[in-house]
């Protein structure tokens, strides 16, 4: 399951640099050297050296047409000769960003960042859905940031409602501990996978009736977790 971004740059050193760093973290680098943006897919995350505004005098309205209807974080990247004299402020003003990648950055830092606003949009486009969302017996709102299991109110952490969100937006799909210490904890040390048992094994306690025997969170053995609704959990559902 790899998310994937586009990158407009002429920077080839910039592209090797990015998926050197991006790869391994199931992020892929499709990369474009011209700033024609029409084509870009809305709900991708979309990386633009800014370098490339003086070679293209139109990309400040390109990236304002194509911010109305984006789906997905816009990113600049300033190379280290326009660092100093950029204006922040007018570059977020400008060119609406949601985040400035500057070369002195480590990549860990790029890392980081990039996979902050790919979460903030995650949960914008959750919010855009109904104000509840239906798992089998389980009710989520993402705006209050609540769970109920057969109608009681959970007693769930932070971690652990973002553990289940990171599930919702992939339901059906089958999720390996490293998928979710990347997507969930933004790490896959060994430390992390670890904790992503403990977590799982916690959230069962929660939305499943019988933790010992879970319906919705499954184990797929050899290959990871699924969140899917069993012929059993559906019923519930339909007479809920």
């Amino acid at each position: 399951m790899s998310r994937e971004i586009v990158l407009v740059t002429t920077n080839l050193a910039l592209v090797s640099q990015l998926q050197q760093a991006l790869n391994p973290r199931q992020m892929t680098i499709q990369s474009r050297f011209d700033p024609q943006l029409k084509s870009v897919g809305r709900q991708l995350t979309l990386i633009i050296d800014l370098a490339a505004h003086f070679a293209y005098g139109q990309l400040a309205d390109q990236l304002r047409e194509f911010r109305r209807s984006a789906g997905g974080p816009v990113i600049g990247y300033l190379p280290n000769e326009l660092v100093a004299t950029a204006s922040m402020a007018d570059l977020f003003t400008t060119y609406q960003l949601d985040e400035v990648l500057t070369e002195k950055m480590t990549t860990d830092e790029w890392v980081a960042r990039i996979r902050q606003k790919e979460w903030v949009y995650a949960q914008l486009n959750l919010i855009d859905q109904p104000s509840r969302l239906t798992v089998g017996h389980l009710r989520i709102d993402p705006r209050q940031f609540r769970v109920w299991h057969r109608g009681e109110q959970l007693p769930i952490s932070k971690r652990e409602y973002r553990l289940l969100l990171f599930f919702v937006q992939h339901q059906n799909v089958v999720l390996s501990r490293s998928q979710l210490a990347e997507g969930v904890w933004g790490s896959d040390r060994g430390s992390t996978m670890r904790a992503v048992d403990a977590h799982i094994s916690r959230l069962r306690q929660l939305i499943e009736d019988d933790p010992k025997h879970p319906q919705l969170l499954r184990t797929v053995r050899g290959f990871g977790y699924i969140l899917s609704e069993s012929d059993g959990t559906k019923n519930d559902h339909s007479q809920s």
